[in-house]
């Protein structure tokens, strides 16, 4: 697990796999509010979220990462 929080208020959660996910340089999941919004990544797809604090984002970060690995 990467996480990053820069003094910008930028963030980065992140699972990087390459041998999981070929796109995305080899992001599983993750979550950042790079070029300017939040937005969640998925084995290859990104999507708009609500930001609405970062622990909430870390959680669902958890909750991603946790069904990964049931699956």
């Amino acid at each position: 697990m990467n996480l990053k929080v820069h003094q910008e208020c930028n963030t980065t959660l992140a699972y990087i796999s390459h041998a999981i996910c070929a796109v995305d340089n080899g992001r599983v999941v993750g979550y950042d509010n790079q070029p300017g919004y939040h937005h969640r990544h998925y084995l290859g797809d990104m999507h708009p979220i609500d930001f609405v604090s970062f622990e909430e984002v870390e959680a669902r970060f958890e909750e991603d990462w946790m069904a990964l690995r049931r699956q």
